[in-house]
């Protein structure tokens, strides 16, 4: 209650001062023009405040929450509290469903009804605020709106195992890492064996792709105690009971794993049994992937036959199209005709390419297939578009791959310079 009448104290002082610069303006009260001047500066400093106040979100929802309970409108809220809850489950039935669309314009009818009867957003409209954002694959306001939902309820175990995977993906590692010590803390305590799983994997993944990202930069050592721990915790998860258990998860992340590591005869081996066990087209294309990532003349050439074969029955995703086009133009038994027949499919699948989120890699492989048909022109202009497109990516840092763009530079350099001999 004292906050309270220090606020409204605040209220009154900002609203005399502003009657008085605003009848001094108008010459209804006369006043120096030193004072007059001074009031002037202030009001426009106190509006300025409250304006960055309102419309930067810093408002502490905790307090907000607070106040309007200790305000004494107990019922009115209480109702409000109801509507609102009702629009928040059918929010979260509606990304159930995968209805997002719907979803988000009842997410935006829950904020004006919010802010409309000046109430604190509830931990779960940012939650689902963080849903909408994770779905769009919009990685760093997902996140923020997650901590925001944690800042109103700091157990939020599911807002903060989003949170944790959210921050995983834009490479913000460390504070990843901190999420998911204290998801696990939390769940240690209500022995939730889902909970415990779900939190398992994440940090899995966390220790894969950091350590991806530090043998990237040429931190090998490091890089392979975080592998090491990603396949301990793999292994934790393998020994739990069905049905929280999921085989073939557990063997996706192991390949994946040794994949990122560079161990590839390991990461083909688990494909393989994974194919066995599956025989999924995505594996078909990670298995070819893997091989091509290999580099050696009998990889490639696998690599090369089962990419022809998805490629000939329709299946081949548009990763699929340009890998085909990579391998074909690094094998030695794809003929001339060959060639021109996957480019003509690589550039029908350009086309279809989603225009808001271009792939630099489709433009990497077609330069390559260019310039194995002795197309050199073509080729550079193919790169010099995979470049753009890469750098484009620079404003989301869950797309963007600073080695790939550097690799894709270092190829133009090389083609220069031999056109220059």
């Amino acid at each position: 209650m004292i906050i309270l009448a220090i606020l409204w104290t605040c209220v009154g002082v900002f609203v005399a001062s502003a009657l008085i610069t605003v009848l001094a303006l108008l010459g209804q009260v006369q006043i120096g023009q030193r004072y007059k001047a001074a009031l002037f500066s202030s009001l426009i400093l106190e509006v300025v405040a409250v304006g960055v106040g309102v419309f930067s979100g810093k408002i502490d929802p905790v307090y907000l929450e607070r106040n309007i309970r200790d305000s004494g409108e107990t019922e009115a809220y209480e109702k409000l509290s109801e509507e609102i809850q009702a629009i928040t489950k059918r929010i979260k039935l509606n990304f159930d469903q995968g209805h997002f669309d719907q979803g988000a314009s009842d997410l935006g009818a829950l904020f004006d009804q919010i802010l409309g009867h000046k109430l604190a957003p509830t931990a779960d409209a940012f939650y689902l605020k963080g849903l909408l954002a994770e779905q769009r694959q919009l990685w760093t306001d997902a996140a923020a709106s997650y901590e925001t939902a944690l800042q109103i309820r700091p157990t939020y175990l599911d807002a903060m195992i989003r949170a944790a995977r959210a921050k995983t993906k834009v490479r913000d590692y460390e504070s990843a890492q901190t999420l998911y010590n204290s998801a696990d803390q939390i769940a240690r305590n209500i022995a939730d064996d889902s909970t415990t799983y779900r939190i398992a994997n994440g940090r899995q993944n966390l220790e894969r792709r950091y350590g991806a990202f530090l043998l990237e930069v040429g931190r090998k050592e490091t890089a392979d105690a975080h592998f090491a721990r990603a396949l301990t915790i793999i292994r934790s998860m393998d020994a739990m009971k069905p049905p929280i258990k999921d085989i073939t998860q557990e063997r996706i992340a192991r390949y994946r794993v040794f994949w990122e590591w560079r161990r590839y005869d390991e990461a083909i081996a688990e494909v393989r049994a994974l194919i066995r066990e599956n025989n999924g087209i995505p594996y078909q294309e990670d298995l070819a992937a893997i091989l091509l990532e290999r580099s050696e003349p009998a990889s490639l050439q696998e690599a090369y036959s089962i990419l022809r074969g998805l490629n000939q029955d329709g299946k081949a995703s548009a990763f699929a199209v340009a890998s085909l086009a990579e391998a074909s133009a690094l094998v030695a038994t794809a003929d001339h005709g060959e060639k021109s027949s996957i480019l003509d499919s690589l550039n029908r699948t350009i086309v279809a390419d989603d225009p808001s989120e271009p792939d630099p890699y489709l433009y990497y492989a077609k330069a390559l297939l260019c310039r194995s048909l002795d197309r050199r022109t073509d080729a550079v202009g193919a790169l010099d578009e995979a470049i753009t497109r890469e750098r484009y990516r620079q404003r989301n840092l869950y797309t963007f791959d600073p080695i790939r763009l550097e690799k894709y530079q270092r190829l133009r350099a090389e083609w220069e310079l031999e056109g220059k001999r």
